[in-house]
């Protein structure tokens, strides 16, 4: 079935997890470049791409899938995360919300949605998004800790709070 993207996908896939980084994006970049619309080789090559550093062309990949599949919220989640490495703060902040309104779970959506909102220099905002994880994921102490972090360093004085950062590190 030389015709089929899924099939030569798969392939990319299995080389991907055997080892053979090299020929994986061999296959990836053929399946964009004859089905450029195929979401899932969009996807794939920018995760080989962003886990190689090369995180200029995963962005490209990652906003051609998410263009793609509107609805993978995998999609945009990667491309937040890529352009908060890249330090496009700015950038990161619409992709993590997409994310998060098609699926409230991604719990790496919350957190990094809040780091990008600080990078942004919108601690109240990120403030507000670090208490509403910490609500929702009330085991994962990544959000409460963060939380304290900024009230403890936050640059805006309405922000700042030293007191509520010490009694979240201690409840």
């Amino acid at each position: 079935a030389p015709d089929s993207p899924a099939l030569r996908h798969k392939l990319g896939t299995a080389l991907g997890m055997s080892g053979d980084a090299v020929g994986a994006v061999r296959e990836f970049e053929e399946v964009v470049r004859r089905w450029p619309d195929y979401a899932k080789g969009q996807y794939s090559l920018g995760v080989v791409l962003a886990s190689s550093g090369r995180h200029q062309e995963a962005v490209v990949r990652f906003t051609a899938a998410a263009r793609s599949d509107p609805a993978d919220a995998q999609a945009h989640l990667q491309l937040a995360e890529t352009q908060r490495v890249l330090s496009r703060f700015t950038d990161a902040v619409g992709p993590y919300e997409r994310a998060l309104a098609l699926d409230p779970r991604l719990a790496p959506a919350h957190f990094g949605h809040a780091m990008a909102l600080v990078g942004a220099r919108r601690y109240r905002d990120a403030l507000n998004g670090l208490n509403r994880a910490t609500a929702l994921f009330p085991g994962q102490g990544a959000f409460p800790h963060a939380a304290a972090r900024l009230l403890a360093a936050a640059p805006e004085d309405g922000v700042r709070d030293g007191r509520r950062a010490l009694t979240l590190l201690h409840s």
